[in-house]
């Protein structure tokens, strides 16, 4: 996975150098397949786009590649955060809350327990800024280290901005745990984060049980929530 990883940066990085291109999320999500059929043994059929979220009704994930053989399969969300041209102010709390939020959704995929959850943020300097300002509260999170992990729970959720609070649905769960795969600086100014869902947290979990939820087989009840 590591030179999927790095065949991302290096791709993005040739692409911001090449004079002004127009950049979209769907040109980080095409850059990253790329990636992947340069690095592993998979097959353009074999990526799904828009898979239909088997844990939260009438919900997409950006894409799946399943897990085959000994090959540990791709969940993946994608967000690319750019500034606008508009005089009017960013929501850069929203746009915050929202990242954080695709972890939890990714967190509830309970099908294919053998795939890894990844989301592959890419910014410029407009949330880099946001985020890397201690007086937001998500330095920890933005600047976590490689390999790093963190939980991010109702209590981390709960200090945060109303607005960053509002833009998160926890899905009925108690937390989740991430690891960090991916920071590094792209040309223009750009950021490539990459995020790994490993654990879904219980406050019922006895912290000596390294299994997690998928590992059991067990979810939250969407429709009870």
């Amino acid at each position: 996975m590591d030179g999927i990883i790095k065949k991302f940066t290096n791709l993005l990085s040739e692409r911001f150098n090449y004079n002004d291109l127009h950049t979209t999320e769907d040109t980080v999500r095409y850059t990253f397949f790329a990636s992947l059929l340069a690095n592993e043994y998979i097959k353009p059929h074999e990526i799904i786009l828009e898979f239909p979220h088997p844990g939260i009704p009438n919900k997409e994930v950006d894409t799946y590649i399943p897990s085959i053989g000994g090959r540990k399969g791709i969940i993946a969300e994608f967000k690319y955060d750019r500034s606008t041209s508009s005089s009017t102010n960013s929501p850069r709390t929203m746009k915050a809350g929202k990242l954080l939020n695709d972890l939890f959704r990714l967190s509830l995929f309970n099908i294919d327990q053998h795939a890894r959850k990844w989301l592959i943020y890419l910014t410029d300097e407009e949330m880099d800024g946001y985020f890397s300002n201690a007086k937001n509260g998500l330095t920890d999170f933005y600047n976590l280290p490689f390999n790093e992990m963190l939980t991010i729970d109702e209590d981390y959720i709960g200090k945060k901005a109303n607005t960053f609070r509002k833009a998160i649905n926890m899905n009925g769960i108690n937390g989740i745990e991430i690891k960090c795969l991916c920071s590094n600086g792209l040309p223009k100014r750009h950021r490539l984060k990459i995020y790994e869902v490993t654990k879904v947290v219980s406050k019922y979990d006895d912290p000596s049980d390294s299994t997690t939820f998928t590992d059991r087989g067990i979810y939250p009840s969407i429709a009870e929530v």
